[in-house]
């Protein structure tokens, strides 16, 4: 019977149970390599794992062939042939093509000078591909390096053909699939690399930077959504700030930001009037923003598609208004003097607080550092305190 696969205990975002779509693990790989973590690091970090997984699990395999794709994928693959070779028989077959990824182009420079059998595939002789298998010794393990998170789901060549081939010459050998399970390949093992991509895989640690995860990067604006060329005003969002009265910039620069992430109606509830003709003034009742300007204020929120609330309010902004604005807010972002104690939020509220502003509004007396272990004592102070807080 296998054992389980334990991960390395790691304080993320993520549970080691959750499963990740592929969007967001491409975002966790693109934080990671901006706070200068390599993708070859990373590469020979998870190549390395997913070789002592095989030479604990399957110990007594004599040959084992890895399928490589000319993605970084394939480059995994070819890092586990290449620790495999001292130990075992190690047939590599991998995808030949112009448009290799770097990494996996230089892994392979370095396979070139192992123990290991390499066999080229290119997409444009298939028919060399018959001639192949014959000459292959049996395997005894299969290892699915073909296509990782970024792959496309209807397989072209020489995928197609691969694929076919594997199903028909080995279904009943082992087979284990590195970080997801390529379109037609069924692995009797997946494993996921940081996360699991399915169900059923097993999650492995290879090194990526606890703040990859818990810190926006540049790779969070991966999530914006592409424009349509046919694209009409109001198409690409529609925000409402509502700030100033003490602090006249702050809701301004909010604003400005908005329109540069790509909001194309961006409205500011303001008592001062802006200077940028770009953004759309409305201005307050008084001096501050109180009770009476919800009534009007109710209009605008239900015709955004976010509020954020905050940014140069003041002290002057009764609590209970507050309040009233976020919970008629069906997405909202809370900052700066929005963030008092008791606390209200709904489902879709982000809040932004700095540390003296955490401190306020959760009761939180220290707040660790950034730096080294003090980041993972940090991470656990607002994992716990914000579920003190959040609304159930």
């Amino acid at each position: 019977m296998m054992q389980p696969i334990t991960c390395l205990p790691l304080l993320r975002q993520y549970q080691s149970h959750d499963i990740i779509s592929q969007l967001e693990m491409q975002i966790i790989e693109k934080n990671a390599f901006a706070r200068e973590a390599s993708p070859e690091e990373l590469m020979e970090s998870a190549g390395t794992g997913i070789a002592h997984i095989v030479l604990q699990r399957y110990p007594d395999a004599g040959h084992v062939l890895i399928f490589c794709g000319k993605g970084n994928n394939g480059g995994d693959g070819m890092v586990v042939a290449r620790h495999l070779c001292m130990y075992m028989d190690v047939t590599v077959i991998y995808h030949t093509s112009p448009t290799a990824s770097y990494q996996t182009i230089h892994q392979l420079d370095l396979l070139s000078q192992s123990a290991v059998h390499l066999i080229p595939i290119r997409a444009e002789k298939l028919s060399s591909v018959q001639t192949i298998f014959p000459t292959i010794k049996a395997p005894d393990l299969i290892i699915d390096a073909l296509l990782g998170t970024g792959g496309r789901t209807d397989l072209h060549e020489p995928y197609h053909t691969l694929v076919e081939k594997i199903h028909d010459l080995y279904s009943e050998i082992p087979m284990l699939s590195i970080d997801v399970e390529t379109p037609g390949i069924k692995a009797d093992l997946t494993i996921a690399f940081h996360l699991r991509k399915k169900e059923d895989a097993y999650p492995i640690s290879i090194g990526i930077p606890l703040l990859a995860e818990i810190a926006v990067g540049p790779a969070d604006l991966l999530r914006l959504p592409q424009r349509s060329p046919a694209a009409h005003k109001g198409n690409g969002g529609k925000v409402l700030v509502i700030g100033g009265g003490p602090y006249q910039g702050a809701p301004y620069l909010t604003a400005l930001a908005a329109l540069r992430a790509g909001a194309d109606l961006v409205t500011v509830y303001s008592p001062v009037p802006s200077q940028h003709m770009d953004i759309i003034w409305i201005p307050s009742h008084g001096p501050y923003i109180d009770a009476s300007d919800l009534p009007y204020l109710m209009d605008h929120i239900n015709a955004a598609d976010v509020v954020i609330l905050g940014n140069g309010l003041g002290k002057e902004t009764p609590v209970s208004v507050l309040a009233e604005i976020i919970q008629s807010s069906e997405r909202i972002v809370c900052d700066a003097d929005a963030l008092q104690k008791p606390f209200f939020g709904k489902k879709e509220t982000i809040w932004t607080p700095h540390a003296g502003e955490f401190s306020r509004f959760t009761g939180a007396s220290s707040i660790p550092g950034t730096e080294g272990e003090e980041l993972a004592k940090r991470a656990a102070l607002v994992l716990e305190e914000t579920k003190k807080i959040i609304p159930s």
